[in-house]
């Protein structure tokens, strides 16, 4: 990759009495020198996170308009999603705000958790979203009209994740009580649930063919299922402390990992083996990880303020951009 440097500009957007001033941090990988920018080699890059509305974008050398975006959230943003240019956050406050980037404006939707938002989950046909919460419940909304409607009542303590199945037909949730929990989405009942873990379980992913999903648990294992029965494939001591994220290559042939251990790893999803470890020993809690569509790079979010991408072939981190607020949540814009 063409070394480049990051630099932020911070844009002021609106002000709103009794609110904190939302800024949008853009990220411009350039070197800005006279011949122009210099691209990078990725997709573009969604983040939220931190004490503030933020949206970062990681692009080849150009910056997004959010000029027109006119809501903020007061607390820290934990759950991102992103598809067909609409961005979805979630708070602590348990606000969820839904901003369209090809219109450029947003709204906060008023049937909200009454717990912060952990996790937000698109359909694969993108016409329904869920989302998690440490209320104890996950609400199932139409994405046309941004309308709730159900509310999924499984867990006895806060929910941390949820995943469709790619053919849609299933919904999982887990959460701190360590229970891994299917849906069915026709009627919305719950079709298995199990103890999965011996601890909470923060993150959970379907594989791209649907055949098993994967879950990261505070008790540093990372964990494969097959569906629907959830019989464990396999499991391993993934990490040196709390698994908080992971992730499906688009092929299915890989799985990322990265938690509070500062260490970022790649997995045969077959087998459970390792093949990568990457550190960077200046992070804190690595709260957010993602594939880009051509499975080359990861992107993770931390607690440092860290925007890290990395090299899945070469599992080293090419590149790298700093936020002033902690990035507890990302989304790849493909």
């Amino acid at each position: 990759m063409t070394d480049s440097k990051n630099f932020f500009r911070e844009v002021p957007i609106m002000r709103l009495a009794g609110y904190t001033k939302l800024f949008l941090v853009i990220t411009l990988l350039a070197a800005m020198q006279a011949a122009g920018t210099t691209a990078m080699a990725a997709e573009p890059l969604a983040v939220a996170g931190g004490s503030f509305g933020y949206v970062f974008e990681v692009s080849k050398g150009h910056s997004l308009d959010f000029s027109k975006l006119d809501k903020v959230h007061s607390k820290t943003v934990y759950a991102s999603a992103y598809r067909d240019g609409l961005l979805l956050t979630g708070d602590k406050k348990g606000r969820l705000a839904a901003w369209n980037l090809k219109e450029k404006d947003g709204e906060i939707l008023e049937d909200s958790h009454r717990g912060a938002v952990r996790s937000i989950a698109f359909s694969p046909d993108g016409s329904l979203f869920a989302t998690a919460s440490k209320d104890r419940t996950v609400f199932i909304w139409e994405t046309n009209g941004l309308k709730h409607t159900q509310t999924l009542e499984g867990h006895d303590s806060y929910v941390y994740g949820t995943d469709f199945s790619p053919d849609s037909t299933l919904l999982a949730s887990v959460g701190s009580d360590n229970k891994l929990v299917l849906w069915d989405t026709k009627t919305w009942e719950e079709s298995k649930s199990i103890d999965a873990h011996y601890n909470a379980i923060y993150a959970v992913r379907f594989s791209p063919d649907g055949k098993t999903l994967a879950t990261a648990s505070a008790d540093k294992f990372l964990k494969v299922w097959n569906v629907p029965d959830l019989s464990e494939k396999w499991e391993v001591l993934a990490h040196d402390n709390g698994v908080y994220c992971l992730d499906f290559s688009p092929d299915g042939s890989l799985l990322v990992t990265a938690g509070a251990d500062k260490t970022i790893r790649i997995w045969d999803a077959a087998t459970g083996k390792e093949l990568r470890h990457v550190e960077n020993p200046d992070s804190v809690s690595m709260n957010s990880v993602e594939f880009t569509a051509d499975g080359k790079f990861v992107f993770v979010g931390d607690d440092s303020g860290d925007i890290l991408e990395v090299d899945v072939e070469q599992g080293t981190i090419v590149e790298r951009g700093k936020a002033d607020t902690a990035v507890k949540a990302l989304a790849v814009i493909n």
